[in-house]
């Protein structure tokens, strides 16, 4: 696919320290079930089977993995866990890659308008960013830096 058909960098989009999507937001509490404000990695795999009960299998290989990257222990909790930010990021990662049907590592318009409808609980979504083909007829694609933007935008829906 040519470069002009991706969608490849944004600019980076901050919201507030801590913030996270609603939808997110009301996922960890479920799951931190003490409410210690930290969740293990059985608690996230929970987590993931619930909300995406009908994961592609290459997303869902990735679950463990991307705990393992960003869980974290002190000498407190010395049990592997992630926060809330980290969990929101985590979250996003799983988000776009359960949305990747073809798992090209791009999201079609389709796709990344389904995947941040899925965040605001059924709430239509448009794609604010050029879409179009580019010369050869391919249509434009969504990386995963781009979606991340356009999910820190959505923290309170």
């Amino acid at each position: 696919m040519a470069q002009s058909a991706v969608v490849a960098e944004a600019e980076v989009v901050e919201a507030p320290s801590g913030s996270v999507p609603r939808r997110v937001k009301k996922l960890f509490e479920k799951f931190d079930t003490d409410g210690n404000g930290r969740l293990t990695l059985e608690e996230w795999q929970k987590a993931v089977a619930l909300e995406f009960p009908h994961m592609p299998a290459h997303a869902e290989a990735h679950v463990a993995p991307v705990f393992a990257k960003h869980a974290t222990s002190t000498p407190e909790h010395p049990h592997k866990f992630v926060d809330l930010p980290t969990f929101s990021k985590m979250y996003a990662s799983l988000l776009f890659r359960n949305f990747d049907a073809d798992n090209s590592g791009l999201l079609d318009a389709t796709e990344a308008e389904a995947a941040l409808s899925y965040l605001s609980e059924g709430k239509a979504m448009r794609l604010a960013l050029p879409l179009g083909k580019d010369a050869s007829g391919a249509d434009t694609k969504v990386g995963k830096s781009w979606f991340w933007a356009m999910y820190k935008t959505m923290m309170d829906t």
